[in-house]
């Protein structure tokens, strides 16, 4: 039997508060594409990233061993471990295809092309019978979706290898937010994360086995201190919060929500790497930031119903 007792929550958090954390966790995933691209110039894709979920596994280890044993003696345990491989090997997945598209387009780019989801999540959830967004949240859709054009497209439509597989990435992102709703509502969340890195952790220790093998190479203080960073802030940090607080708000709203993590990504982007966008660029930035804010903009008083809505 599955564990509902998360649901049983006496006051749940306002779907602001949840935005305002989400938003965070965004912000901290930008700031990722920065370390992340010029770590993978510098050593193998698969060694790098086994590495970073090993330390996300290791900072949670003290937190989730109380919350294991509960949860063993409760009898879900099964169902919780499924649900997180399922939420793993789609991380595992998009990160794999993101952070090798990356090699071959900018961090920017990249960021934004991820940003796609925003435009998938809510289709995807029609197709499998979710419950489907209503007219403002599809209008916030097309306005996303014209931002991101506006962003993406160039004069001769030319998309280079790298791009393919950043939208691939988007993809399976895009089942990682839906599946993180569903699972999270009905498992302990910090669990959820925690079982997520270590199956990643796994995986891409076989992947380098396979793909990295004779590759390998022995960090030095500054691409390790990257890695430490980029497991503990962008990996449990993040993806902790994502945990906790996405079931709080509406699954269309989330993913829109993470539409800014390419706005922040492209301008740090230019602070640091001097990528530079142009007007067009920033046009369909601040289009996609609108569509953010007014998705989270009421037309109508919501019922208790609505502010927590379950994702069969």
């Amino acid at each position: 039997m599955e564990n509902t007792s998360l649901n049983k929550v006496k006051i749940p958090v306002s779907p602001q508060r949840a935005a305002g954390f989400l938003v965070l966790a965004t912000f901290i995933w930008g700031a990722t594409f920065i370390p992340v691209k010029w770590l993978v110039t510098q050593m193998p894709i698969y060694e790098m990233l086994a590495i970073r979920f090993a330390f996300a596994s290791l900072v949670l280890i003290p937190w989730l061993y109380p919350r294991i044993v509960k949860v063993k003696e409760e009898g879900s345990l099964g169902s919780l471990f499924k649900s997180s491989l399922i939420l793993g090997l789609l991380s595992w997945g998009g990160l794999v295809a993101q952070t090798t598209g990356m090699i071959t387009t900018t961090a920017t780019n990249a960021a934004f092309i991820t940003g796609l989801n925003v435009v998938i999540v809510p289709v995807l959830m029609a197709f499998m019978g979710h419950h489907k967004p209503d007219l403002k949240a599809w209008g916030c859709i097309a306005m996303a979706l014209m931002g991101l054009m506006l962003f993406s497209l160039t004069a001769d439509l030319k998309i280079n290898p790298g791009d393919i597989l950043v939208l691939v990435c988007a993809f399976l992102f895009s089942f990682h937010i839906i599946y993180t709703t569903r699972f999270t509502r009905i498992h302990d969340p910090m669990i959820v994360a925690g079982f997520q890195f270590m199956i990643q952790f796994v995986f891409f220790f076989i992947a380098s086995l396979f793909f990295d093998s004779g590759k390998w190479v022995m960090p030095d203080a500054s691409q390790f201190t990257m890695i430490i960073l980029l497991g503990i802030l962008g990996t449990t940090v993040a993806m902790g919060i994502q945990a906790v607080y996405q079931r709080w708000t509406q699954t269309h709203k989330a993913a829109l929500i993470y539409l800014m993590e390419p706005v922040f990504a492209a301008v740090l982007g230019y602070l640091i790497l001097g990528e530079l966008l142009n007007l067009r660029q920033w046009a369909g930035a601040i289009i996609m930031l609108g569509a953010m804010l007014l998705s989270e903009l009421p037309l109508r008083a919501e019922s208790p119903k609505e502010t927590i809505p379950i994702v069969s």
